[in-house]
């Protein structure tokens, strides 16, 4: 194919090209011709400021070209991506980051509590149950609905319905044992060797040494130990 050197066939700026198999673009009038060859179904694009017969892009078998003498003056659909993929990656990597460290917090949390508490319940029957955490005691016991720190249920037999469903609150704080009543049916006893029983009252805590006993009703006693 003969090229055409007439000026009436050089592109002006922003003229939309539709080109041909081995279709020629070029003009003997610009400096630095350069003839390119493309596939019928490429896309010249001409990107606003650039000197006529620069090619900026093509898009040929949905595969985008990006000459690297571009990239650091046009932004690009591909680097926004890119860019938003890393932020988004490094989003995720934080979120992990955090769970992880509370996780390991808990763990910590719980094993100081483990070490500190040397006290544990002694149920009449023989069984024992350790004051690692704190023990919600009663015929059908339930957890609280709120509250940052891990409770053991201890769960009754009480055939007379005695003991309440959720009935006291036993826990180790430093170098005593504190029992609180939760507003039991029945109410909790604390028995001390050599002074008289106390009745607590609904909602009434107590602290506790080793060596006390925790009476519940239907022989459901628990000494202190430690």
């Amino acid at each position: 194919m003969n090229a055409d050197t007439s000026n009436d066939n050089i592109p002006e700026d922003q003229t939309a090209l539709t080109v041909n198999d081995d279709t020629v673009i070029g003009a003997d009038s610009a400096e630095d011709d350069t003839i390119i060859t493309v596939p019928s179904d490429a896309t010249i694009v001409q990107a606003p400021g650039v000197e006529e017969h620069t090619v900026v892009g093509a898009v040929v078998s949905e595969e985008t070209v990006i000459p690297s003498s571009t990239t650091d003056e046009y932004p690009t659909l591909i680097g926004s991506l890119m860019d938003t993929s890393l932020g988004l990656a490094e989003i995720l990597a934080d979120v992990e980051e955090a769970h992880e460290a509370e996780a390991a917090e808990r763990i910590l949390r719980t094993e100081e509590l483990a070490q500190q508490s040397r006290f544990f319940l002694r149920h009449i029957n023989g069984t024992r149950t350790s004051l690692t955490q704190p023990v919600i005691a009663g015929r059908l016991p339930a957890a609280p609905r709120r509250g940052d720190v891990a409770v053991q249920l201890l769960v009754l037999d009480s055939p007379d319905g005695i003991v309440s469903g959720t009935h006291a609150r036993i826990e180790a704080q430093g170098d005593v044992v504190v029992v609180t009543d939760l507003n039991s049916t029945n109410g909790t006893r604390v028995i001390i060797p050599g002074k008289p029983t106390v009745l607590l009252a609904p909602g009434e805590s107590m602290a506790l040494a080793s060596g006390a006993m925790i009476d519940l009703g239907d022989s459901n006693r628990l000494e202190v130990l430690g």
